[in-house]
């Protein structure tokens, strides 16, 4: 008993950086398990399901041409191709001498 008192005792410090790693790997392997598995994992739609689901209602596409409408009277834009033909309509009235 006496000799079990002074005995040194070891006691194992868990670097921090090592549990980490661990909680990484178990993280990794969760996942990667419920992918495996048929019917439950993560599944990424094909190029027809993207293309089904991607389709959008006309109500939805006449609300985002407003939208832009009015974001391009309030601000001023125009879309290049406008301004070009606005540019070419100038320079043609100036070279024709019509005002």
């Amino acid at each position: 008993m006496a000799q079990l008192e002074h005995a040194p005792r070891r006691v194992k410090t868990v670097n921090t950086g090592i549990v980490a790693l661990v909680a990484v790997a178990a993280i990794a392997a969760t996942i990667l398990l419920g992918m495996l598995i048929p019917g439950g994992g993560l599944t990424f739609p094909s190029t027809r399901e993207a293309q089904v689901q991607g389709e959008v209602s006309p109500a939805l596409v006449e609300a985002e041409r407003e939208w832009q409408r009015q974001r391009e009277q309030q601000g001023g834009f125009t879309d290049p191709l406008t301004q070009a033909g606005r540019d070419w309509e100038y320079q043609r009235k100036q070279q024709s001498g019509d005002q």
